[in-house]
């Protein structure tokens, strides 16, 4: 049974990344959703400066998970490094 453990560590590995990826789809969707009554009813300079807040928060979260996934990336490569000694 011990051969079964990367595969299990891979799957759930795929499944959390899955995870973060749509928690992050729902955290930019809702923050859009919440927004979008503003769009409809401001100027056009306003609707400017609320598309660009969105964009750049939406671009925060994703450098913020992909530092994140990196990391665990590296861990990974770490532990197969140390394996492989």
């Amino acid at each position: 049974m011990k051969g079964m453990e990367p595969a299990r560590s891979i799957k759930q590995s795929r499944l959390s990344r899955g995870a973060a990826l749509a928690r992050l789809a729902l955290r930019i969707g809702g923050r859009y959703a919440a927004r979008s009554p503003r769009l409809i009813f401001a100027s056009v300079d306003r609707r400017r400066n609320i598309r660009h807040d969105l964009a750049f928060r939406s671009a925060e979260d994703v450098a913020e998970e992909l530092l994140i996934l990196l990391a665990d990336a590296t861990k990974r490569v770490h532990r197969l490094v140390l394996l492989l000694r």
